[in-house]
């Protein structure tokens, strides 16, 4: 998923920057801990272009929107499909989108001025929501409420503590507190100028989003939501910004956190 720089949880395509596009200084640290959909944007994540389609058959590439991604290219050079063991959710899959998206793409992503992304314009159809919320679905764990990884509610304010879900992989994890969890995913942020980008796009930043376990159940959507009520329900963990002058080694993406690994909880 490649997000647009504006803030996920407004609903004007021209609002704030998440990150200042040159220097990637954060323009806006409240925005930890707030989620989208809500009051203001009752929008979730739901793919850009027509379904998800940004190929020139169906329109091409089509204008940001807050909180919703253009799919990234799945290939070797930007996102490859996973050769890792697949969860046993993915056995009814049939793209390779939504293997990348169950199994977590760990391919290095570079972020700054020698990041090079390219938009997926080839042919998909008009499912990629549906295929998303499925694939997310067999991410996060979840098959029915509870199933999945929380936030915990006694805690409002960062650093966030999560609780284990019936289905998390690691038995004695299940209704305790954990630190890591596969419902923590790593958004790519990217340099837009308003209106249409043009691929391939730059990276400036990352978003460590939580998906809530209500993200694999429809939600309700305004316009320009998609045609479906397929979208995903995200909390904002953390924040690194890099901007369109950085240069460095590489930051990895799902695989890892691009920010700090918390070593203690609030008390």
């Amino acid at each position: 998923w490649l997000l647009p720089n504006i803030d996920p949880t407004q609903t004007r395509p021209t609002g704030t920057a998440i990150f200042d596009p040159t220097s990637g200084a954060i323009n806006n640290a409240t925005l930890v801990g707030k989620r989208w959909p809500n009051a203001i944007n009752t929008n979730g994540i739901y793919s850009l272009c027509n379904g998800g389609d940004c190929s020139l058959g169906n329109g091409g590439i089509t204008p940001v929107a807050p909180g919703a991604y253009y799919p990234g290219a799945i290939d070797a050079a930007d996102f490859p499909v996973p050769t890792q063991a697949l969860p046993a959710c993915s056995s009814g899959f049939t793209t390779p989108y939504q293997f990348a998206v169950a199994g977590c793409v760990q391919q290095p992503i570079l972020c700054g001025a020698n990041s090079s992304i390219n938009i997926d314009t080839t042919s998909y159809g008009t499912t990629r929501d549906g295929d998303t919320v499925a694939a997310a679905a067999g991410l996060i764990h979840f098959a029915s409420p509870g199933d999945s990884d929380s936030i915990d509610t006694a805690t409002t304010r960062p650093p966030f503590e999560f609780l284990g879900g019936n289905q998390n992989p690691v038995a004695s994890a299940v209704n305790m507190e954990v630190m890591v969890s596969d419902s923590l995913v790593t958004i790519p942020v990217i340099n837009n100028p308003p209106g249409t980008p043009t691929a391939p796009v730059t990276v400036i930043g990352f978003l460590q989003v939580f998906l809530n376990p209500s993200a694999t159940s429809t939600v309700p959507y305004a316009s320009p939501g998609p045609a479906s009520l397929n979208q995903i329900s995200a909390t904002i963990i953390n924040m690194a910004g890099c901007g369109t002058g950085a240069t460095g080694q590489p930051i990895l993406g799902n695989g890892a956190s691009p920010v700090a690994v918390r070593l203690i909880s609030p008390p």
